[in-house]
């Protein structure tokens, strides 16, 4: 059985779901977070009574708050088999406060509102200087963290472009005033980085994707169609087959 942690949003999440249950199991699944956030101090939950969110939309901004994902991925080290990881999370950006603490920028701080606590915090958005000049910061302490763990060469990072037309030719619709084609621009840099970082297990970023409006998660720029989701396992299939997995 190949151990899979998840760090990142339903792309990775999506192509999970299409590799063989009787091969690949589910360790854990960490959604919202940027990077730059997962490294700064762990800080307030920034969400106030009634915000109305679910018991795992609350899960993952409290995780964010807490920068749990680097005790999290401590905690399971020694049974990761295979680390996903995908980008989409960080296209919203993140607050940063006065003393350092990051949060990020997500659907769920949006749905809460008014009842997300952001008084005194700057937001940094995707794609600006600051936002990548950060990212890129993050990549060093990352990748040692790794290293350190026996976990690098176990990284997959699932990077298919975000779809620009659904599978009938309609232009994909925008997700938070992000195009298909603009996206693509931006996290072209975000991954330049990461490979120039030599994080080098990177799959997708050849793909011819479209949206598929009939996902169950609705139609977007990153909920693909069954093909490209049995593409990407392939290639996470075949990463794992080329190296000796930890198994039990």
């Amino acid at each position: 059985m190949i151990r899979t942690f998840i760090y990142g949003s339903c792309v990775s999440r999506d192509t999970f779901e299409f590799l063989d249950k009787g091969e690949f199991s589910l360790l854990r699944y960490v959604a919202r977070s940027s990077l730059v956030s997962a490294f700064s101090p762990p800080g307030p939950v920034p969400l106030t009574e009634g915000h109305g969110l679910s018991p795992f939309q609350l899960r993952q901004v409290e995780t964010d708050a807490e920068s749990g994902l680097l005790p999290l991925l401590r905690e399971h080290a020694d049974r990761i088999d295979l680390l996903l990881w995908d980008l989409v999370d960080e296209r919203l950006g993140f607050y940063e406060s006065s003393d350092g603490h990051v949060v990020t920028d997500s659907v769920e701080l949006r749905k809460a509102g008014a009842h997300a606590a952001l008084d005194g915090y700057r937001q940094y958005a995707f794609g600006s200087r600051q936002h990548l000049k950060r990212f890129r910061a993050a990549l060093t302490p990352w990748r040692e963290f790794l290293e350190e763990r026996n976990l690098l060469h176990r990284l997959v990072v699932v990077a298919p472009p975000w779809a620009e037309i659904d599978a009938d030719g309609s232009p994909a619709p925008a997700s938070f005033g992000l195009t298909g084609a603009g996206a693509n621009q931006t996290v072209a840099q975000y991954l330049d980085a990461l490979q120039g970082a030599s994080f080098q297990q990177v799959i997708g970023r050849e793909l011819n994707v479209r949206t598929d409006k009939n996902h169950r998660w609705g139609a977007a720029p990153f909920h693909y169609t069954p093909d490209i989701y049995d593409a990407l396992t392939s290639a996470v299939e075949d990463i794992c087959a080329s190296q000796a997995p930890r198994r039990n």
